[in-house]
């Protein structure tokens, strides 16, 4: 699991390594010194971990639709097709589970 973190993650993106192929360059002066300002084209690795970042939130996100589903929806239907209150039990997940969850989630 470390390689792969390794393999995926290893790049900071601290250093930019582009300044070799830009798309367009431009020459420019100013107070006698010559500067380039460059457009480089993205770079793969950036959106390989936005990518990989984007699915596993996908799945995290998922993950809890089916909880809050089969938790609470499904109990809240049950109950109103009976006439009955809905049970106690979803608000201890809602409240309990699911609202903690999602708040620290992204941590």
């Amino acid at each position: 699991m470390d390689t792969l973190k390794d393999h995926l993650f290893g790049e900071k993106f601290i250093e930019d390594r582009r300044r070799t192929n830009p798309l367009l360059a431009l020459t420019t002066r100013a107070n006698g010194d010559e500067y380039l300002c460059a457009i480089l084209p993205p770079d793969y690795r950036y959106m390989m971990q936005i990518m990989l970042l984007l699915t596993i939130q996908t799945i995290i996100s998922a993950a809890i639709a089916v909880v809050v589903y089969k938790f609470i929806v499904s109990p809240q239907v049950v109950a109103a097709k009976s006439k009955r209150t809905p049970p106690t039990s979803i608000f201890l997940i809602g409240f309990g589970v699911v609202i903690p969850f999602v708040a620290l989630e992204p941590l």
